[in-house]
Parts: structure tokens; sequence; C-alpha cells
């Protein structure tokens, strides 16, 4: 966890995240500038928050919603996958790693999966929806 991460759990307030909180179903995590946090689920999936992002999950982290910014998400093989949605788009996981990012603001939604050899990163698929802000 580094800088500004906020947690926001149903019906409560948000509050600042410390490291080792223990985070529920349902709850979501908002990260501000320049600041990133790290989950790790029961089954070593793996959910890493990018600055500026919005993120939420249920289901032990088997469902996660991006409102908006960045996400990479690790999913051990065997594990039962996840899903990833966001506005414009939802993502199936079995696996694999997948960054996933989605600027609503921008109607930009990409995902980028790639998987990893001797610790290099070889994207072998990226899908975009909606229109490109730099168009």
């Amino acid at each position: 966890m580094v800088r500004d991460v906020s947690l926001l759990a149903p019906h409560v307030a948000a509050r600042p995240a410390h490291l080792n909180d223990n985070v529920m179903d349902g709850s979501a995590v908002h990260t501000g500038a320049d600041s990133r946090a790290e989950l790790t689920f029961a089954d070593l999936t793996i959910t890493r928050v990018g600055a500026n992002s919005i993120f939420s999950f249920d289901q032990e982290g088997r469902n996660l919603n991006v409102e908006s910014g960045a996400i990479l998400l690790r999913v051990p093989k065997g594990s039962g996958g996840a899903h990833i949605r966001s506005s414009a788009l939802t993502v199936g996981i079995t696996g694999t790693t997948v960054m996933f990012e989605s600027r609503p603001r921008n109607g930009l939604a990409n995902e980028t999966s790639g998987k990893e050899n001797n610790g290099a990163r070889w994207p072998n698929a990226r899908r975009q929806s909606g229109r490109d802000p730099s168009a």
C-alpha cells in the first residue's frame, strides 16, 4: 500500500486503509494520485490497484468491479477463475495474469492479458471498447 488508499465498506464512512487490513466482500478500495494497493486472497489470487482507481469485489475476489482506474489481476490455475466488470465490458479470467483499465470519463476500456515466461511478460491479447480519447 502506497500513499492515499481508502476503504469504503457498505453503510460505513470511508476510512484510510492500513497494512494487513481485512477487506470484506462488498467493500471498495479507492486510491488517490500516485497511490497503489495490493490485495491477496486466500487462494493466492492477487489484485494490484493502480493510482486514481475505484475497485470493489465480492465472492472472495471472484467478481471485481472497476468503476474507474487500473488493476492487475493474477488468478492461479485451478482456483475457479474471476470476472472483471466495468461500464464498458466484462472479462472472464482463468489461470492467468491480466491488466485491466477502465476510464469511463474518456469512454475507454482496455484489457491486456499475458503469460509469465521466466519473468518476462508476453502480451497475447489486447481488446478495446469505446472510443479512443486520442482520436
